[in-house]
């Protein structure tokens, strides 16, 4: 594994109407002098990554722009050269909602961004001159995009946040107790919305 040469990385939290959606964005720009390898953890979140620049290889295939879903295993991705582009961290229901795609079909996946997220103006992106800039334009892409999304399962959505706040400790029985659903139409409900 050889180091990057340049790293740059700007990182922006959500602004607070998209906090349900998006967990974070980053700006990014790296020139490596060679090949560099990096092992993923998963992280409990739907990527977003578009891409600039060269495309890289995630665990040995070639993308571009993509979206890659919720993983419960590493990753390796390989990259050399220049890598430029923005990352968006989005929570799983905000990736359902913003895809239409129920999450469970990209549970351990990783697909081209065109085959979710059609018509985002990746070329705008591209050309915007500042970080500041391109995060007010997905903003803008984001914001749009929910505005036409389906309404989300207020029970799944708020189970979902009482599991993220418990940190994974809530039982699922205890969901089901509070939610007042059958343990089995709360796992279908939560794997279309959540993965």
């Amino acid at each position: 594994m050889i180091a990057a040469a340049f790293v740059e990385v700007v990182a922006r939290r959500p602004p607070p109407a998209l906090a349900d959606y998006v967990r974070a964005c980053y700006s990014y720009r790296e020139l490596a002098a060679g090949r560099v390898v990096r092992r993923k953890v998963p992280g409990g979140c739907v990527t977003v990554v578009i891409s600039f620049e060269q495309p890289l290889l995630v665990d040995g295939r070639t993308h571009t722009s993509f979206v890659a879903g919720m993983h419960d295993r590493p990753s390796i991705t390989e990259q050399a050269g220049l890598q430029h582009g923005l990352q968006i961290d989005l929570t799983p229901l905000g990736a359902r909602a913003l895809t239409g795609v129920p999450m469970h079909h990209l549970t351990n996946e990783v697909v081209p961004l065109t085959n979710v997220l059609s018509g985002w103006c990746t070329e705008q992106l591209a050309e915007a001159t500042t970080s500041q800039c391109r995060f007010e334009l997905l903003d803008d892409l984001i914001a749009g995009r929910l505005a036409d999304a389906p309404a989300q399962d207020p029970v799944v959505a708020w189970a979902y946040q009482r599991l993220a706040a418990s940190r994974g400790r809530i039982t699922v029985s205890q969901l089901v107790k509070e939610t007042g659903w059958t343990r089995q139409h709360l796992a279908e409900r939560f794997r279309d919305q959540s993965g």
